[in-house]
C-alpha cells in the first residue's frame, strides 16, 4: 500500500497481543475477636474489639438485646429488630488490633451489649462479634434531684 504522502509511510501491520485478564485483590474477610463493652459512667461506655485487618471501617452498635444485629443493620445503627439502636458509630481502621469507640448518650442503670463487624476497603464484611452484658452505672445523686424535679 503506497501512502498518498510520501513522508508519511504506512507502518507495519502490528499484531496486538493481550495479557489474560486476571483478578486480583483482597478476597479475604477480617476476622474480629475479643468483643468489649464497658460501662464508663452513667450514660457512656467504651466499645470495641480487636481487628486483624488494617483497612476500612469497624462499626458498631449497643443495644438491650444479646441477639446480634446482620452487618447490615449494624452500618445502618439498628439493632436486630430493625429498631434504632441506644447508639451506633464506626471508626476508620488504619491498623490491625484493638479498636474503641465512645458510646454516649446511653440510659443509666441499663443493660446493654455491643455488637460490632468490620467492613474493609475491598467491601468484605467480617464475622459480628457481640459483647458480654454490661451494665450503665445508676444516675449520681445531682442528676436523680434534677430528674425528679422536671417529673
Amino acid at each position: 500500500m503506497r501512502s498518498i504522502y510520501p513522508h508519511r509511510q504506512p507502518l507495519p501491520f502490528r499484531r496486538r497481543v493481550l495479557a489474560p485478564s486476571v483478578v486480583s485483590g483482597d478476597v479475604t474477610a477480617p476476622v474480629l475477636s475479643s468483643p468489649v463493652g464497658t460501662a464508663t459512667g452513667s450514660s457512656t461506655a467504651t466499645v470495641g474489639a480487636t481487628t486483624d485487618e488494617g483497612n476500612g471501617t469497624l462499626y458498631a452498635v449497643v443495644t438491650v438485646s444479646g441477639t446480634p444485629p446482620t452487618p447490615a443493620q449494624i452500618a445502618a445503627g439498628q439493632d436486630n429488630s430493625g429498631s434504632a439502636a441506644a447508639w451506633a458509630g464506626s471508626v476508620s481502621v488504619g491498623s490491625t488490633g484493638a479498636k474503641t469507640l465512645p458510646a454516649t448518650g446511653l440510659v443509666a442503670a441499663t443493660a446493654y451489649y455491643t455488637h460490632l463487624y468490620h467492613d474493609d476497603a475491598a467491601g468484605n464484611d467480617s464475622n459480628v462479634v457481640s459483647s458480654a452484658q454490661f451494665t450503665t452505672n445508676a444516675a449520681s445523686g445531682a442528676l436523680l434531684k434534677l430528674m425528679s424535679y422536671f417529673h
